[in-house]
This record gives structure tokens, C-alpha cells and sequence, in this order.
């Protein structure tokens, strides 16, 4: 490869990384469940004491995120998120323990599926209506198709990115 079209790739990578980066950085802060069915600003110790987690169903949660078959080697397999070169994350971790995004992407992706309005919206978005687990479950693993997302690499990242860039006072996942 030339130096040229590595300099490109790289310049590439470091864009995308940057696009996945901003969301997760956000809802690093505060936890995803609460911020988006209510607009809370809530951090929780453990996702297991979320509200909104414990509402629609802690069990339904684990085996929803045990659903979620990566293909090996893109991304973590605790959290999702793509290694890009190790600009992001490392391809896999020592364990759920040492991931800083296990309870982000997962979660989200939940939330989208078992919340009203939020999956009114996720399907508005992503112009599918998700009749089952196992389709929705399958779609998030996905590479997108979605105009300007096709860049990313899983349908759940874009799903995060969505969420993220859509975090506003007009973003139509809020919205209730």
C-alpha cells in the first residue's frame, strides 16, 4: 500500500473513531437507560440499579446482551465497540471488569427495542419495523445501510452514534 493511500486510511480511521468516540464519551457520563426514556442525568453504580434496566427487566436485559453474536475479531466482545486499529478499544478484554463501555452500546440498544417512543423512533430511523427478538438481535450485528452510517461498522454502533449525534432539545429519540 502507498504511503499516500495509508496516510488516507489512517486519516479515515481516526475520523470514524472520533464519530464513535463523542457518544460514547456522553453516555460514559451518565447512565443511557435513564437519559433516554426520561432525560435523566442519573449515573448509577452498577447498571443493575437503573430504574428503567429493573422496569423492563434485568433478566430480559443479560439475555438480550447474550444475544449479541460479534464477528470475531472486530470488536469487544463485552461491549461492541470496534477496535479500529486499537484507536477505540482493544479487541477483546480480560473481562467485563476492564471494559469502559460493557454497560453503553448494550444498553441503548435495549432501551431502542423495549422502550416506547424511544423504539417508535430507532424504527423511523432505521426504516424497519423489528417484529422479533432474534431480528433485532441479528440487525444490531450488521454493517449498516443507512445513508451517511455506512461507514460504520455494526448496525448497534450506528445505533449509538444515531443516539448520540441525536441527544439535542429536537433529537425525535427523546422526544416523548
Amino acid at each position: 500500500m502507498s504511503r499516500d493511500r495509508k496516510a488516507k486510511s489512517a486519516k479515515r480511521m481516526d475520523a470514524l473513531a472520533e464519530r464513535y468516540l463523542s457518544p460514547l464519551k456522553f453516555f460514559q457520563a451518565f447512565c443511557p437507560a435513564c437519559f433516554l426514556t426520561q432525560k435523566s442525568t442519573d449515573r448509577h453504580r452498577n447498571i443493575r440499579d437503573c430504574p428503567v434496566i429493573k422496569e423492563l427487566g434485568w433478566d430480559a436485559y443479560v439475555d438480550f446482551k447474550a444475544s449479541l453474536r460479534y464477528t470475531p475479531g472486530t470488536c469487544c466482545y463485552y461491549c461492541g465497540v470496534p477496535a479500529l486499529g486499537d484507536r477505540l478499544h482493544a479487541v477483546m478484554t480480560g473481562g467485563p471488569g476492564n471494559c469502559d463501555y460493557s454497560d453503553i452500546a448494550a444498553v441503548i440498544a435495549f432501551v431502542a427495542y423495549k422502550a416506547e417512543p424511544v423504539r417508535s423512533a430507532l424504527q423511523a430511523f432505521a426504516g424497519i419495523n423489528f417484529s422479533n427478538d432474534n431480528m433485532y438481535s441479528s440487525w444490531l450485528v450488521r454493517k449498516p445501510v443507512t445513508t451517511g452510517y455506512i461507514d460504520i461498522v455494526t448496525n448497534l454502533m450506528m445505533l449509538v452514534v444515531w443516539a448520540g449525534e441525536n441527544r439535542g432539545e429536537h433529537a425525535p429519540i427523546l422526544e416523548s
